[in-house]
């Protein structure tokens, strides 16, 4: 709520002059930089935070996804080896040839976006660089033990019946269907949220205690409370040793977020 009495659409109004005026500072900032350099090109660049300490208010995106663009091109202009420092996935995912994910001050995985993306390393680089849902269970022959079945998958040739075993499941690649179509790792479940964010809708299925995270078409009619059928499509299941890693979604209640 607007404080002192100010109306909403000046409170607004502010946010988005003062995300404009933040883009255009921060924008030629980086121009006199790369003007002070030119004069005798350095080997390398180290920008931190560039895109990331921008203010975003009331959906004002704009102005970081240009500078997002605009660093990217810069860079490409002047050929430079650039080390660039961020807390955002986005940034990281988008700006880089490759990308180093730290933890505890240690390099724990490096590799293309796509690579760290889709194969990572390790529970951590799993739940930094995107959202993901994680299944522990033990390895069996032809996939993970989870969920009260086998979830078919490939894994890691370090891996061996018994161990220990890690599923990670990104939303994009779990299906939601309102009927079943007996398809291979097809669970059964409750619809606990259907949050329609206009390219998608944002799903959580609750299969027995476990919440699933999950994207649906926006033109698939679903609604919360419904039964539904999830798939895990075998050649997306991402499969690793378990490290002990969770995220901190999935700990999280419904209750909580209702306080």
């Amino acid at each position: 709520m607007p404080e002192n009495g100010a109306s909403e659409d000046a409170m607004y109004s502010g946010a988005r002059i003062t995300d404009a005026v933040s883009f255009h500072r921060q924008r030629g900032d980086i121009r006199r930089a790369v003007i002070s350099v030119r004069e005798r090109l350095p080997e390398r660049l180290r920008w931190r935070q560039a895109v990331g300490q921008m203010t975003v208010v009331a959906g004002q995106i704009a102005g970081r996804e240009r500078m997002r663009i605009e660093l990217r091109e810069l860079q490409r202009r002047l050929g430079i080896t650039t080390v660039y420092v961020t807390h955002d996935q986005g940034e990281a995912l988008f700006l880089s040839h490759r990308v180093a994910v730290m933890h505890d001050g240690a390099i724990v995985q490096e590799g293309t976006p796509r690579e760290i993306y889709r194969d990572p390393s390790t529970g951590f680089a799993a739940d930094f660089v995107g959202n993901a849902t994680f299944l522990a269970g033990v390895v069996v022959e032809g996939g993970i033990a989870a969920l009260g079945s086998c979830v078919r998958c490939s894994t890691p040739d370090d891996l061996r019946p018994g161990d220990k075993g890690l599923l990670v499941l990104r939303p994009e690649n779990v299906y939601v269907r309102g009927t079943p179509e007996r398809r291979p790792n097809e669970f059964a479940g409750k619809l606990e949220i259907a949050a329609f964010l206009g390219d998608h809708l944002d799903c959580i299925v609750s299969i027995g205690d476990t919440l699933v995270r999950a994207r649906a078409h926006p033109s698939v009619q679903l609604r919360r409370g419904q039964d539904v059928w999830v798939e895990f499509p075998v050649e997306h299941c991402i499969a690793m040793r378990d490290d002990g890693w969770r995220p901190r979604a999935l700990q999280r209640t419904f209750e909580e977020d209702a306080t």
